[in-house]
């Protein structure tokens, strides 16, 4: 039994050192939305919203499947609107859009935004 915890303790540091962080539950994916968001300007800047919408996209990366999905589409929507015109995606901010307004009610009321 000491061998098996000394395996698991080994390799949750190594996930730990290489960035590999667990799955988030839904009410812990929540409280770290909420972070990013608190205190986010009225009116922010194309650098405020970068910077936000890159810690929602690796937020995503580890969030809770109910939550998952909508914050990958919000992250690359917002992300691509900030790229030049003509480099921007449409169709694809488009299908993401559509997502994003499918889900942001469930999001909104789950995450107490």
């Amino acid at each position: 039994m000491k061998k098996f915890a000394a395996v698991v303790l080994a390799a949750s540091g190594l996930l730990a050192m290489t960035g590999c962080a667990p799955q988030l539950s839904t009410s812990e994916t929540c409280v770290e939305l909420r972070a990013i968001t608190s205190g986010f300007p009225s009116s922010p800047s194309d650098e405020e919203i970068k910077a936000s919408m890159q810690e929602v996209d690796k937020l995503s990366g580890r969030a809770s499947d109910t939550l998952k999905g909508v914050l990958k589409d919000v992250a690359f929507a917002n992300l691509e609107r900030l790229k030049p015109a003509k480099e921007q995606d449409t169709a694809k901010i488009d299908e993401a859009q559509k997502r994003i307004d499918a889900k942001s009610d469930m999001m909104e009321a789950t995450c107490k935004l």
